[in-house]
């Protein structure tokens, strides 16, 4: 099976690393791993000229290359799905391939009653005339279930690490971590504000690529970026991850954090109320609430600490890639066989 697979690549910049870049070159990664045999097409837009050439290129090496595998396979975002999924359907079409759409992130539903008549009946066809709709949120399955009975809940994953914590370690409030990017929508100015109420005895790092913000801005706490191979073993090393996020999808920082066994703090917006169950695994606190986070720490000193890192650990078990992943390659074998 051969599968000609569109998505968005890393930046050409080596620096600016967003969740869907990562899924993307995670599933990639799991087909080489495994020798699957792949066509790629880079749907990164800003790794091309402009977007105009950018929409051209894809579009074309979609007729190109569907002729040459034996199934299509989407991984996208909004946009994504209104531009180019349709394109994916008529090739599906035109050359008799299955196609599976994956969608990154969450809101969709809204994003598509509020899109333009003409975008809506593109993305509705595609959604109708895919093999299989993967859907990162479980809260978007009644939507993908009007136009395709093949939805399924498919989360983000990682592969399983080492780098797990002593769970048995008692929590340190000097010894919390954000870990994203860098930006006001994360939550950066409400996460400071927290933490002046606080005081000196509790401490943050922040790591991840500065959007918005400079270095002094953020009162001595950036530690600057990451490698992606020294996440997990930079998480392990932490008592608490803090994401105090105004929207987001499935976090992939998250589904890390529960790799290393490492409870989290983080909103309730989007997908993370139904990774997070609070008291359980995590904590949960408000968006735009510096209170909030500070009620949720004093909540982590005061819980049952280890019990709390262990759910966390266990947790992973719902995103192991070794296990979404293959689940997904028999549904992609499947559909090659009809």
């Amino acid at each position: 099976m051969k599968q000609l697979l569109i998505g968005p690549r890393l930046n050409n910049d080596g620096v600016t690393i967003g969740g869907s870049e990562v899924l993307f070159e995670n599933w990639i990664k799991y087909c080489t791993d495994n020798k699957y045999n792949t066509i790629i097409i880079d749907a990164n837009k800003f790794n091309y000229e402009n977007l105009p050439i950018a929409i051209i290129s894809i579009i074309w090496q979609i007729f190109k290359y569907a002729p040459k595998s034996d199934v299509i396979f989407l991984h996208g975002s909004k946009n994504d799905y209104f531009f180019i999924a349709p394109f994916a359907a008529l090739a599906s079409k035109i050359f008799n391939k299955p196609l599976f759409l994956k969608k990154f992130g969450g809101g969709f539903q809204k994003d598509y009653e509020n899109a333009p008549k003409w975008k809506r009946v593109g993305i509705r066809w595609a959604m109708s005339a895919a093999s299989g709709l993967y859907w990162e949120l479980k809260s978007l399955l009644p939507f993908g279930l009007r136009y395709n009975k093949n939805s399924k809940w498919i989360p983000n994953t990682r592969v399983r690490t080492k780098n797990q914590r002593n769970i048995t370690e008692p929590f340190n409030r000097r010894k919390m971590v954000f870990m994203s990017h860098v930006r006001k929508e994360k939550g950066i100015d409400e996460l400071l504000e927290a933490f002046k109420i606080l005081g000196d005895e509790y401490d943050i790092d922040i790591y991840g690529t500065l959007m918005g913000y400079k270095l002094e801005d953020l009162d001595g706490h950036y530690k600057g970026v990451l490698p992606s191979d020294q996440v997990t073993d930079t998480l392990s090393k932490y008592s608490l991850l803090l994401l105090p996020t105004w929207k987001e999808g499935y976090p992939g920082i998250i589904i890390e954090a529960f790799g290393c066994g490492l409870p989290i703090i983080a909103s309730n917006v989007g997908g993370i109320p139904e990774m997070i169950e609070d008291g359980k695994n995590g904590l949960i606190c408000e968006a735009h609430n510096p209170q909030s986070i500070v009620d949720a720490i004093k909540r982590a000193e005061n819980v049952d600490y280890t019990t709390l890192s262990k759910n966390a650990l266990a947790s992973f078990d719902l995103y192991d890639g070794n296990i979404v992943n293959l689940s997904i390659i028999h549904d992609l074998e499947k559909a090659c066989k009809k």
